[in-house]
């Protein structure tokens, strides 16, 4: 209401001013209109208004004056492609009061009307949770889902030990929110073809149930499905963590093996551990460890990760970098994971 109000009163000093001054019109800055005198002339004229741009429905014109501000000396930005309802915003060198749009295309030739970006047309054709695979996001709800976690790796040429980026939640409202976003995740079929990517990554997604049974997504490059039959599918987006929200964030170890096997520094084999029980930090604090010695080593790819007081790790040589273990110590693993004789 209070905003109506100021525009009904702009438009009444504008019709005002009209009348009384016969040919008034508007004078615009970037970011600001007023009227001026026409008696006086429009450079010494006394200002009957001043106000500043106003753009409610985003169509970047000044719902007031008319003005054009959407193209003066700015450059387009594009923020997002979603099948169709693409976004754009007006370069950085704005002053806050520019304002993103979806783009339009009232002629049909495909192209914006306001910044000329070529739109592609996308059809959703299909929601995640219809495909093979995915059919749990039906069974489940959020209140059966203990964590989410999700972990991403892969791209490009990998380093013998290189690691994994995981992020998880046990928020009952962020797992929420997140697993509406999966169960109405919009997808389109597209050919196996496409899904090549050079270098191309993956992320996994597990919704740990209260039961401790794991419910996995996987996404080629973060961007497609498959559901094992042969069939492909484009995601709308990718839902995950937002900034803001209750989440951490560790790493982990990208390996092609399940499990590690754990030496004693001298060698002696002790257990197999998944590798997936190992997530770590890298170590920010200022602890020296330098003196201390390594009592196991675990060998990775022929690298070797060697630990130090049940929690920290350090690989091959380089002990200018520690890493800390995250949820269960070492010592913790090998009771786990030792497999004692009848």
């Amino acid at each position: 209401m209070k905003k109506l109000s100021v525009l009904a009163l702009v438009f009444i000093l504008c019709l005002s001013c009209l009348a009384a001054c016969g040919e008034s019109k508007w004078k615009c800055s970037d970011t600001h209109h007023w009227i001026l005198s026409p008696q006086i002339g429009d450079n010494t004229g006394e200002i009957y208004f001043y106000g500043k741009h106003i753009d409610d429905n985003h169509d970047l014109r000044c719902d007031v004056c008319g003005y054009n501000f959407g193209h003066q000396g700015h450059e387009f930005y594009y923020v997002s492609n979603y099948y169709g309802h693409c976004e754009h915003m007006i370069g950085e060198s704005c002053d806050g009061s520019c304002q993103k749009s979806p783009h339009e295309d009232w002629d049909a030739d495909m192209f914006c009307d306001i910044c000329g970006y070529e739109m592609e047309l996308r059809v959703v054709n299909d929601i995640l949770r219809n495909q093979a695979g995915c059919e749990w996001l039906n069974d489940v709800s959020a209140e059966n889902i203990a964590e989410i976690k999700m972990i991403s790796g892969g791209g490009g040429p990998l380093p013998p030990v290189s690691f994994t980026y995981i992020s998880s939640s046990t928020d009952k409202a962020v797992i929420s929110s997140i697993f509406k976003d999966y169960q109405l995740l919009e997808v389109r079929s597209v050919s196996e073809e496409k899904t090549q990517i050079d270098d191309g990554g993956y992320v996994v997604v597990q919704f740990i149930l209260n039961d401790g049974t794991v419910k996995r997504l996987n996404f080629i490059n973060g961007e497609f499905y498959s559901d094992g039959k042969g069939n492909y599918f484009e995601l709308m987006y990718l839902p995950v963590f937002r900034d803001g929200t209750n989440f951490v964030s560790r790493f982990g170890l990208e390996t092609w093996y399940d499990h590690c096997q754990l030496h004693l520094i001298d060698g002696t084999p002790v257990c197999e551990i998944p590798v997936f029980e190992l997530e770590f930090n890298i170590l920010t604090d200022d602890i020296y460890l330098g003196a201390e010695t390594p009592t196991h080593f675990i060998e990775i790819n022929g690298e070797r990760l060697y630990f130090i007081k049940d929690c920290y790790f350090y690989i091959n040589d380089d002990r200018s970098v520690y890493y800390d273990l995250v949820g269960k110590n070492l010592e913790e693993l090998i009771y786990d994971y030792t497999v004692l004789p009848d």
